[in-house]
């Protein structure tokens, strides 16, 4: 993919969580399904669908983990993964919790922040301006290498292959030696009725945009959000549907830092949405 298109599409994702940010909050509350299972491959909670507390622990991949937990949270969003970790290990002061983002408009406010989540410290980065420009993720999160890394609904939004592998090197990086990290791929194109939807939506707002589909890849889309007029500034967002092979080769583009212990899909209507992969550092 060409720089100017990338730029582009970079741009309607910033404008899109910028003036979205309160509708979409609303539809993101729940867990997702898959995270108990990423827990598990990490060993933080039993695999045999038990493992309540911090005891589990003992059960699970981890063995000689050091407490408090330590989390990097990549594209935060609103916090629920902080939220579900909380109320899932029953074990807030066991938490430290680094979260960053670039849309501060889905981050609750600071006050709110300090008494819902205490344990969270969060940092505004953006990431996607960063990944444009070759700059490296890791110089600009202030935290130390965590015992977990997860990005969930970000990798869906990085415009072209060398950027998600840039992505995915960095989250690496970003764990510690024997740590692991979780990255949901969103696969949206596999649903029929999703797919049917979003192909609608791809036309109209190419139009709206008077871009050549030729300068997009495969697996590329411009979507629309909640009956928001395409031609509305927010009213079009980038997302990029993921293929397997595509995963195996970001996979492979991180095996000499860190060796996939699960992939799996879950989450959505369909219960196979999205595609975890969970990579344990070497």
């Amino acid at each position: 993919m060409d720089r100017i298109t990338a730029e582009i599409l970079c741009s309607l994702t910033d404008d899109f969580y910028a003036c979205n940010a309160e509708s979409f909050s609303r539809t993101r509350r729940s867990a997702w399904p898959g995270w108990e299972r990423v827990l598990a491959s990490a060993g933080i909670v039993g695999k045999d669908g038990g493992g309540q507390g911090l005891p589990a622990l003992e059960e699970g991949l981890f063995g000689n983990a050091e407490w408090p937990l330590s989390v990097l949270d990549v594209a935060c969003g609103n916090l629920r993964f902080a939220s579900y970790l909380r109320e899932r290990l029953d074990a807030e002061e066991q938490l430290e919790y680094f979260a960053v983002d670039n849309c501060e408009g889905l981050v609750p406010p600071e006050e709110e922040l300090a008494n819902a989540l205490p344990y969270v410290r969060f940092q505004k980065v953006d990431l996607l301006q960063r990944l444009l420009h070759g700059a490296d993720l890791v110089d600009a999160i202030e935290a130390p290498a965590c015992q977990l890394v997860v990005c969930f609904g970000l990798a869906h939004h990085v415009p072209g292959f060398e950027l998600r592998a840039a992505l995915l090197d960095a989250l690496v990086r970003c764990a510690k030696p024997g740590g692991y990290v979780a990255v949901s791929f969103w696969q949206f194109m596999d649903s029929y009725d999703f797919a049917s939807g979003a192909l609608e939506q791809h036309a109209r707002a190419l139009g709206v945009l008077g871009l050549d589909p030729a300068r997009l890849d495969a697996g590329d889309y411009l979507l629309g959000w909640q009956g928001v007029p395409a031609q509305e500034k927010g009213g079009i967002r980038y997302c990029h549907s993921f293929s397997s092979q595509e995963i195996d080769e970001l996979v492979c583009s991180v095996d000499s830092r860190a060796t996939a212990v699960d992939r799996f899909c879950s989450d959505g209507r369909t219960g196979a949405m999205n595609t975890y992969v969970v990579l344990q550092t070497c």
